[in-house]
């Protein structure tokens, strides 16, 4: 099959011309405008036009409509190249005589199907002619291997807006991601909680916020790609046996009370929650401790409060029963001495 291809474009003639040659069109020639390519049509037989529609000179469209209006080029088939994509577009160029377009940037997979169908086609030309004696089923024949073009037409176009809507959907995601990434990196960074990340395999701290950098002592870069252990120390060992066990076996645990001392003395007690989740693909650990210092510290006060107060109670009744036996005695001795009590008796 003989082409000629219509392209302006210096880099896209060559890459097109490339894709030709890989798909073993090695009779291809070469036009850069619409007027040079009617001259080339007049004097040498292509079979198919590759014709793109914006040309300088006169329009890829009026190039298509002057071949269909030539006697000698009729018959030709006329692949049309755009970067145009709205139905406009595709009416005008099928109204100017196209047979089928195509949408740049063209693929070898997309350019070799289009070819593919316009070597059927132009098989199916061939074949009518030769048996033009019957011509009303010649007609018939090309009549429904146009409908079935267009039809084909139709459904690469729905297939092209398809694909334009998942682009539009992936770019909104793409944009959605983001902003919450954005969202969580403001939440992390201004929660009053200190949260810490680490990596569970070798229990590196990958990040924190600011709440654990100042809860630490420490600038962030020393925080960075050490372990829990370089900066707390846990009151009871168990406490750290048992959430790492539920950590693995639940992949969280929630609101578990620990005490723990940092590298700098400084003991705080926390409620303690952890999730295992991914973050860029890796498995992490995300660990928020709600500090409950001040709490233990009142909830002890309160306590010791109330100790004092069962003391003294205990004290106040064991003097108020030796009063009463005092008197007892008291009344016991006037009897004896025949004086009336002095006590009325409260046992």
């Amino acid at each position: 099959m003989r082409i000629l291809l219509v392209e302006d474009d210096r880099t896209q003639c060559e890459e097109l011309f490339l894709l030709l040659r890989t798909l073993g069109y090695e009779d291809t020639a070469i036009a850069i405008t619409g007027e040079a390519a009617l001259e080339l049509l007049d004097k040498e037989d292509f079979d198919l036009v590759l014709l793109d529609l914006l040309l300088p000179g006169i329009h890829g469209n009026e190039v298509c409509r002057a071949i269909r209006g030539s006697p000698r080029n009729y018959g030709k088939y006329v692949l049309a190249i755009t970067a145009q994509e709205d139905s406009a577009a595709f009416q005008a160029i099928m109204d100017a005589g196209a047979d089928d377009y195509l949408i740049k940037p063209a693929s070898l997979n997309q350019l070799r199907v289009r070819l593919l169908l316009a070597r059927r086609f132009l098989s199916g030309s061939r074949q009518a002619r030769e048996f033009e004696g019957d011509k009303a089923q010649t007609e018939a024949a090309l009549r429904r291997a146009m409908d079935k073009l267009h039809r084909r037409n139709e459904r690469i176009h729905k297939i092209n807006e398809a694909l334009r809507r998942e682009i539009e959907s992936k770019t909104f995601l793409e944009k959605a991601l983001t902003n919450a990434k954005e969202y969580f990196s403001k939440l992390f960074h201004l929660c009053p909680d200190p949260i810490i990340i680490t990596r569970p395999q070798d229990g590196k701290l990958v990040d924190c916020n600011e709440a654990a950098i100042r809860l630490m002592d420490f600038s962030k870069e020393d925080f960075l790609n050490k372990t829990a252990v370089d900066f707390f120390v846990w009151h009871d060992r168990k406490d750290k046996v048992n959430l790492l066990r539920d950590l693995a076996e639940n992949g969280e645990v929630a609101e578990r009370e620990v005490a723990l001392t940092t590298r700098k003395g400084k003991v705080f007690h926390a409620l303690l929650s952890a999730r295992v989740m991914s973050l860029g693909g890796e498995n992490c650990v995300l660990s928020i401790a709600h500090d409950i210092t001040h709490r233990k510290k009142a909830e002890a006060s309160v306590r010791k409060a109330l100790e004092e107060k069962e003391k003294l109670n205990r004290l106040m009744s064991g003097r108020e029963k030796r009063v009463l036996e005092l008197k007892k005695e008291v009344n016991e001795l006037r009897a004896e001495l025949g004086l009336p009590a002095e006590y009325r008796a409260t046992l």
